[in-house]
């Protein structure tokens, strides 16, 4: 089944107050490093949280978070004396779009699939990056009478836990709480000296302006909602934690499947606490790296857990310090040139509420990632618990892990 959308509007929402003139925020090394990549969330709302819904007043509600988190609205530009880019703070706006969809909720939900058609699948930054917006917002309303609001984040700004916590700040502003002025920060770096390339960048000649990955592989985006009682029974055969426990497991089943082309390293992205997200407006989350010199598809997954569990590789700096050195060319991925395993269970997902309504689920996913796949793993449903695992892989991979996770673990 497909969720065809029609009725489709596209606006832009600027500022309600103008910024100051000449307000810039410049990049970190990371925050360049993730150019090619955009966090892609959706909040699924049922009929009840619908009604007495006015699109104006939510619009107006944005504009005022817009004034007070001004580097969002904003544009890239480059520097002129070595052409790095920054983001000039001049109240361009955000994308809004406004759609229809021949489905219902549940049967959105059902499916568990792609969901960027939520999510304003157009955006990407490029070829006219002066002009392209850094985030979408999109508004889909289902013949059920419920409605998803779906935001497409461009990784550059920030990671996924700044991403959903620009949702809350807008569930705040619609309660009516107040906020402050968010500071544009001014960020710098540390050179460290590091000579080898980091394995998991991959040059992308040609690109030019056009910031998105260029793959010839056919990516399958799908979710599973692990229960309490299945996450209990993983974690306690492995003796490990639920992100850790179900990413053992994954690697694992995929390594089977890929058979002669195992992946012997997996990159693992995490994140700190998401009060003090706001402030810092970069990409902060954490990663490392396990590497294997052994075949994963016959280790046990206790033991796959614990390495993951004890990582030692930091490799924060080391995308600093490449980043510094070859920004002028940089045209690489990161998400998913190895196996990538997200741990988002500390973001706060159900902080996003509309008229005392918490939505009913939310999905986040990466897009423009590499061809080896990226998995998240999620808090659940709060009304029913668990966990969510959304996977993005080779579209020829998906039956195989799917059988594979039934059989041996009863995940469906």
């Amino acid at each position: 089944m497909e969720a065809k959308l029609s009725n489709i509007r596209l606006s832009t929402m600027v500022p309600g107050q103008v910024t100051v003139a000449n307000t810039i925020r410049r990049f970190t090394n990371a925050d360049l490093a993730m150019k090619f990549h955009y966090v892609k969330g959706v909040y699924f709302f049922t009929k009840e949280a619908a009604e007495g819904l006015i699109l104006f007043e939510l619009k107006t509600d944005l504009s005022y978070l817009l004034s007070l988190y001004c580097t969002v609205a904003g544009r890239i530009r480059r520097r002129l004396e070595d052409n790095r880019p920054f983001i000039k703070c001049n109240d361009s706006g955000i994308r809004m779009v406004e759609a229809n969809s021949n489905t219902t909720v549940d049967e959105w939900v059902e499916m568990k699939s792609d969901m960027s058609e939520l999510a304003y699948s157009g955006h990407v930054l490029g070829p006219d990056l002066e002009f392209s917006p850094l985030v979408s917002l999109q508004l889909t309303r289902f013949k059920c009478g419920g409605f998803s609001i779906g935001i497409s984040w461009s990784h550059i700004l920030g990671d996924a836990l700044l991403a959903s916590t620009f949702m809350n700040m807008w569930g705040q502003v619609i309660k009516g709480q107040p906020l402050s002025q968010i500071p544009v920060v001014k960020t710098s770096n540390t050179k460290i000296p590091i000579k080898e390339k980091p394995y998991f960048f991959r040059g992308d000649d040609g690109v030019g302006n056009i910031w998105c990955n260029a793959k010839n592989t056919k990516m399958v985006t799908f979710t599973l909602h692990i229960s309490p009682k299945h996450v209990d029974q993983v974690t306690s055969n492995t003796n490990a934690k639920p992100f850790e426990a179900l990413s053992a497991i994954i690697w694992k089943s995929i390594a089977k499947i890929r058979a002669k082309r195992e992946p012997k390293i997996v990159t693992l992205c995490s994140y700190g606490s998401q009060k003090n997200e706001i402030k810092a407006q970069r990409n902060g989350h954490l990663v490392s790296r396990v590497v294997v010199d052994f075949m994963v598809s016959e280790a046990s997954v206790t033991n796959l857990a614990q390495l993951i569990t004890n990582k030692t590789l930091n490799d924060s700096d080391f995308i600093e310090d490449f980043v510094d050195r070859e920004h002028k060319n940089l045209n690489g991925t990161f998400y998913g040139e190895t196996l990538t395993l997200v741990n988002l269970q500390r973001a706060n997902l159900y902080g996003f509420e509309l008229k005392g309504h918490k939505p009913v689920i939310v999905n986040y996913m990466m897009a423009g990632i590499g061809d080896e796949g990226v998995v998240l793993v999620l808090q659940g449903p709060e009304n029913c618990g668990g966990v969510l695992v959304t996977m993005t892989l080779p579209s020829d991979e998906v039956v195989g892990l799917r059988n594979d996770l039934k059989r041996k673990w009863g995940i469906i």
